[in-house]
């Protein structure tokens, strides 16, 4: 009733976590008591960490082992000291209490240093996708994460190389362009063959409908910084006539 409880009211927290652990070792010494201590029964406590991995929660791990020791160590001696309790299925106490612990030891710490790694793997994860949905949109200039954290996450770090390279290779193109966020209409980027062209700098991160359209004061040719998208069926085109988006990557060309 009490795991239904906190199943239901506190899914997912620390208390549940820590309570299913422990549960699953109660139900193991059950089945230790029952089979009258038979070696066989003990396999149970392996395969109910295994299960713990789900939670990816180094934590529970060793509070099932914790739960499993104690019942091991206070069941056992007083078996030993002629309880009608199961765990061992010899006399020799402390000889296969020790047995039982230096052989679950490695399986536990094994155990805790998966549950740590997939704990880092699904975090990656989702940061990954968080900088994917950035993209997406056009943001390439906001990191996801502090710089301290890239050395400790490859797969991040390769993204935000991606990322840092693409922004380069608009830099270097021989057409002026521009990076355009779709949504808010912010600046992302200008490459150098836009200030060759126009003889002026837009500041980037700024919306471009606060500006308007109007012509370069150093060669006379048209220009555009707040113009209003007007999306067709395979492009998003400015209105004034001023320049013309791919829809998707953002970048916008001036001929």
């Amino acid at each position: 009733m009490l795991g239904a409880w906190l199943a239901r009211q506190h899914n997912g927290a620390l208390i549940t976590r820590l309570f299913m652990a422990s549960g699953f070792m109660v139900f193991t010494a059950l089945i230790i008591h029952q089979t009258g201590g038979d070696i066989e029964a003990h396999f149970s406590a392996f395969g109910l960490i295994g299960v713990l991995l789900y939670y990816r929660d180094w934590r529970t791990i060793v509070m099932a082992t914790v739960v499993i020791y104690l019942h091991h160590l206070l069941l056992g001696y007083a078996q030993w000291r002629g309880s009608p309790i199961y765990v061992f299925d010899n006399t020799h106490f402390w000889a296969t209490f020790a047995i039982h612990v230096l052989y679950f030891l490695p399986f536990v710490g094994m155990m805790s240093y998966l549950a740590i790694w997939l704990r880092r793997e699904g975090y990656d994860d989702q940061h990954v996708i968080a900088l994917a949905q950035q993209i997406i949109r056009g943001d390439l200039t906001q990191d996801a994460s502090a710089p301290g954290e890239r050395g400790q996450m490859p797969l991040i770090d390769a993204v935000l190389t991606m990322k840092t390279r693409l922004l380069n290779l608009i830099k270097v193109l021989p057409v002026a362009t521009a990076v355009v966020r779709l949504q808010d209409s912010q600046l992302v980027a200008t490459n150098d063959a836009w200030h060759r062209l126009f003889g002026l700098r837009v500041d980037t991160g700024q919306s471009l409908g606060k500006r308007a359209c109007g012509r370069s004061p150093g060669n006379g040719r048209p220009w555009c910084s707040s113009c209003k998208p007007v999306k067709t069926a395979r492009s998003v085109t400015c209105w004034p006539p001023c320049a013309t988006a791919t829809a998707g990557s953002l970048p916008v060309s001036w001929p």
